[in-house]
C-alpha cells in the first residue's frame, strides 16, 4: 500500500511480469506496489503548492464543519475541496436554487472585496461551478469502476441455462447488459469497456486524479487513447509521468497535444513507424455528398503538406478579400462622384487594409479553393511556373533541437500549427531554405533571443515568438499564433521606452483578438514569472497560470 500523504501519479514500475492486460481489472493493491515511492514523488503539500489545494480536507466526510460555515465560505475553499457527499450536500445548500439569495448567506462577511459584497458572491458561485465539476469527475470514475466491476462478474459467470445457451459468453453478455443500462449503443460499447479497462489496468495516476475531480473524462479518456499504440507499459507509464503534472490545468485539446508531444518523445522510432503507416494508408483527396446540395472535399494529407496548403489558401484569401474591398470602394466613388473624394476616400481605404488583416474564415478559404482551382483548370500552362516559384510558396515553421539538426539525436520536431513530427521529416524540412528553422538548446529547450525600445516588434522577434509560443496565451486558448496581436505583458512606455515593459521575447504573449481585448478592457491582468509563464488575474481575484509550451530538445519537459 501507498505511504500516507503521497499520490500515484508519476515513477511507476514496470508491472509484475504476470499481471494481466487483457482488459481484467488488477488487484488495486497490486496495482499500488507498481508504483515507484522514491523522494522525487510528489507528496500531497507539493499537489497544495501547486494546485491549491486544502490537502487538509481532502478526506471527504463533514469533520472540518463546511455544512455549518454560514458567513465563512469562498468560492476558492469549495474548488479546494476534494468530491465526497458531504461536499455535494453542501454545495446543494449553497446553492439552493428554490431559495433566492441562498448564497448570500454563506459568503464571508470579512472576505477579501468587503467593499463589493457582490464580487464575493460571484466569486463564490464560480467556485461552486468549479466545486460541482470535481464532483461530476469524482462521480464518472466511480461510475466506470462500477461499469469494470459489473463486467468482470459478468464474464466469470457461467451459463444461465448450459443446455439452452450452448454459446454462452460472459464478455457478450456484459456488454449487452451494461449497453442496455447505459444507453449506449452497441456499436460503441466495446470501445467504452476498452477505455474503461485500460484506464483502471494501465493508467493509476489518471484514475487517481479522475478520482479526485482534478481531471474530467474527457481528459482521463485522452491519456488513454494517446497511450494505446504503446505496446509497453513502461513507455506508458513514462508519458505519464510527463503530462500529468500539468494535465489539471489543462483543457483536453492541451492535454492531448501534450499527450502527442510526450508519446513521440518516449517512443521516436514508434512514432515515425506510425506517421509511415498512416501515410500510405490514409492520404487521400475525398468527396462526399452533404444534404442541401453541398459536398464535402476532404485531404488527409502529411502534416507538413497540409499546413503549407492552409498557407496558400489564407494567403489568397486574404488577397480576394482585398481586391474585393477595393472594387467596393471603387464603385461607392463611382456612385457618389467627387462626394467621396479628399479626406473620406483614405478613410475608405484604411479600412480596406483592416479588413484584409482580419483572421482568415473557413468560408473564405473555401472560396479561395474554388477560385485556384477554376483558374488552373482555365490556364494549365500555369502549373509549371506555379510549381517553379519557390519564393511565392508560404513560409511554415519548423522547431528542431540542434543536437536532432546535427544528427546526434532524434528527437522529435514540432511544426508550428501542427504538433510533433519524425525526427527524419524535421531535419529534412530545416534543410529545406523555404521552411522557416528554428534551433532550440538542448539544455534548456529554450529559443535564442533576437531592439527592446522600438514599440513594434522586429520580424526576427515577431518570428522567434509564434515559434515559442504557437498559440494564444490566454488560458484554454488554442488559436494558432500567427492570427494573434503581440501583446506587451508589462505595457510599453510610449512617452519613455526604458521605463516601461521592454519589446523583448520575454515581455511578448500572442493574445487572440479576443482576449487581447479581455486583458485592455475588462479587468484582465498579466504577469510574467522567471521561467516565462503567463500569470493571469481576473476582476474576481482568481489566478491561473498559462506555461511556456515545451520545445523540441533532448530533455523532458
Amino acid at each position: 500500500m501507498r505511504p500516507a500523504g503521497q499520490v500515484p501519479v508519476v515513477g511507476y514500475e514496470p508491472p509484475p511480469a504476470d499481471a494481466t492486460w487483457s482488459g481484467e481489472l488488477v488487484d488495486p493493491e497490486e496495482l499500488e506496489d507498481w508504483v515507484d515511492w522514491s523522494d522525487t514523488q510528489w507528496s500531497d503539500a507539493q499537489w497544495a503548492d501547486a494546485h491549491g489545494i486544502d490537502v487538509s480536507r481532502a478526506a471527504g466526510g463533514d469533520e472540518w464543519g463546511l455544512l455549518a460555515r454560514p458567513g465563512q465560505l469562498s468560492g476558492e475553499v469549495l474548488a479546494g475541496t476534494a468530491p465526497s457527499t458531504a461536499l455535494v450536500a453542501a454545495l446543494c445548500a449553497v446553492a439552493d436554487p428554490r431559495e433566492a439569495g441562498a448564497s448570500s448567506w454563506w459568503v464571508d462577511p470579512a472576505g477579501p472585496r468587503q467593499e463589493s459584497r457582490a464580487l464575493d458572491e460571484a466569486e463564490l458561485m464560480v467556485g461552486v461551478a468549479q466545486a460541482w465539476d470535481r464532483v461530476a469527475s469524482w462521480a464518472c470514475a466511480r461510475r466506470e469502476t462500477a461499469v469494470q466491476q459489473a463486467r468482470t462478474l459478468m464474464v466469470a459467470m457461467p451459463a444461465p441455462d448450459p443446455v439452452g445457451v450452448p454459446r454462452w459468453s460472459g464478455a457478450e453478455a456484459a456488454a449487452a447488459e451494461l449497453a442496455a443500462a447505459l444507453r449506449i449503443s452497441p456499436r460503441s460499447i466495446d470501445a467504452r469497456l476498452e477505455r474503461g479497462a485500460r484506464l483502471h489496468t494501465a493508467h493509476p495516476g489518471a484514475l487517481w486524479l479522475l478520482e479526485q475531480g482534478l481531471l474530467s473524462w474527457a481528459h482521463a479518456g485522452a491519456v488513454v487513447d494517446a497511450c494505446a499504440p504503446l505496446a509497453d507499459p513502461a513507455l506508458v507509464a513514462a508519458v505519464e509521468a510527463r503530462v500529468l503534472r500539468a494535465a489539471p490545468e489543462q483543457t483536453p485539446a492541451q492535454l492531448r497535444r501534450s499527450l502527442a508531444r510526450a508519446v513521440a518523445r518516449v517512443d521516436p522510432a514508434g512514432h515515425a513507424a506510425r506517421h509511415e503507416q498512416a501515410a500510405s494508408e490514409s492520404v487521400g483527396v475525398r468527396m462526399v455528398a452533404l444534404p442541401d446540395a453541398l459536398v464535402m472535399i476532404t485531404a488527409v494529407l502529411p502534416a507538413p503538406a497540409g499546413r503549407s496548403v492552409l498557407g496558400a489558401l489564407d494567403t489568397l484569401a486574404t488577397a480576394m478579400r482585398a481586391t474585393t474591398s477595393t472594387t467596393e470602394d471603387d464603385a461607392t466613388t463611382s456612385r457618389d462622384g467627387d462626394t467621396a473624394g479628399g479626406t473620406d476616400g483614405g478613410v475608405g481605404a484604411g479600412a480596406g487594409r483592416s479588413g484584409s488583416r482580419r483572421r482568415v474564415g473557413a468560408a473564405e478559404r473555401a472560396d479561395a479553393l474554388v477560385a485556384l482551382a477554376a483558374a488552373l483548370a482555365a490556364h494549365p500552362e500555369l502549373v509549371p511556373g506555379l510549381l517553379d516559384a519557390e519564393p511565392a510558396r508560404p513560409l511554415v515553421r519548423v522547431t528542431i533541437s540542434a543536437a536532432t539538426l546535427l544528427g546526434l539525436a532524434d528527437e522529435p520536431g514540432e511544426l508550428a500549427g501542427y504538433g510533433p513530427i519524425p525526427a527524419g521529416m524535421a531535419r529534412a524540412l530545416a534543410a529545406d531554405g523555404v521552411w522557416a528553422r528554428f534551433v532550440t538548446d538542448p539544455a534548456t529547450g529554450q529559443l535564442l533571443e533576437a531592439s527592446p525600445y522600438r514599440y513594434t516588434p522586429s520580424a526576427r522577434t515577431r518570428a522567434f515568438v509564434l515559434a515559442r509560443d504557437q498559440t494564444c496565451r490566454h488560458p484554454g486558448c488554442a488559436t494558432r499564433a500567427e492570427a494573434t496581436d503581440l501583446d506587451h505583458v508589462a505595457p510599453f512606455d510610449h512617452a519613455d521606452p526604458p521605463r516601461g515593459g521592454p519589446t523583448t521575447p520575454a515581455n511578448l504573449a500572442p493574445r487572440c483578438r479576443r482576449h487581447h481585448n479581455l486583458k485592455t478592457w475588462y479587468g484582465w491582468r498579466t504577469r510574467t514569472t522567471p521561467d516565462g509563464a503567463v500569470v493571469h488575474r481576473t476582476p474576481l481575484g482568481r489566478t491561473y497560470t498559462v506555461p511556456v509550451p515545451p520545445q523540441p530538445t533532448t530533455e523532458p519537459w
